[in-house]
């Protein structure tokens, strides 16, 4: 189904409409116009849009709208990205749908993105201690995204999460036993406490 038309009107008709394939299609058409400079739209209409569709409860409009969030990554301000792709992660009852795990994968990439780290590595770091719940394995379906997000930068860096990325890559080795959960969690709960003992002591070595 084609969009409406070219105005902006049309536009914003189609990014709301019932069906998910023309709001797809309405994502892919502005994501053309930014990319080729069609039209001249406003930051903010293109900011609501955005993160408007990123929360849609459909995959496909939402892997879309992240495919237009990349090519505004040097219009819209980091935070308000950082903010609305963690949003999307935390939705973990999305991690159980098998449709959701490539559009969770690519939040997970996109937070990955140098651009949104630019001088505010804090912006990041908080990003990363939202994040840390899902780390937590309730079921084997939480797997795929936890260990998606052990291997990005994003926790892979983050003071809390240092070698857990080498940890849950030796645990797998135990995947088949029956209590695989319960050891990951025991160990990353054992993984944290380290780093903060580490950062304990550091803070009191700088002292």
């Amino acid at each position: 189904m084609a969009i409406l038309g070219d105005s902006d009107t049309s536009l914003l008709l189609s990014l709301k409409h019932p069906q998910p394939v023309v709001r797809v299609s309405a994502l892919t058409h502005l994501k053309d116009a930014i990319t080729y400079q069609q039209q001249n739209l406003n930051a903010a209409f293109l900011r609501d849009v955005v993160m408007e569709s990123l929360q849609d409860d459909e995959p496909t409009v939402a892997a879309a709208a992240i495919k237009v969030l990349e090519v505004l990554l040097d219009v819209l301000e980091p935070e308000d990205v950082v903010t609305n792709l963690v949003s999307l992660l935390l939705r973990r009852q999305l991690s159980h749908a098998e449709a959701w795990l490539p559009v969770l994968t690519e939040a997970v990439r996109l937070l990955s993105d140098p651009r949104l780290g630019n001088g505010d590595a804090e912006r990041l770091q908080r990003a990363g201690w939202r994040l840390l719940p899902l780390l937590v394995l309730s079921s084997p379906a939480d797997l795929p995204l936890s260990s998606c997000l052990t291997r990005c930068p994003l926790l892979r860096t983050h003071p809390l999460t240092l070698t857990w990325e080498q940890e849950l890559e030796a645990l797998m080795k135990t995947r088949s036993e029956p209590d695989f959960l319960v050891t990951v969690n025991e160990r990353l709960v054992s993984t944290m406490t380290k780093n903060i003992s580490d950062m304990e002591k550091l803070c009191r070595k700088d002292a």
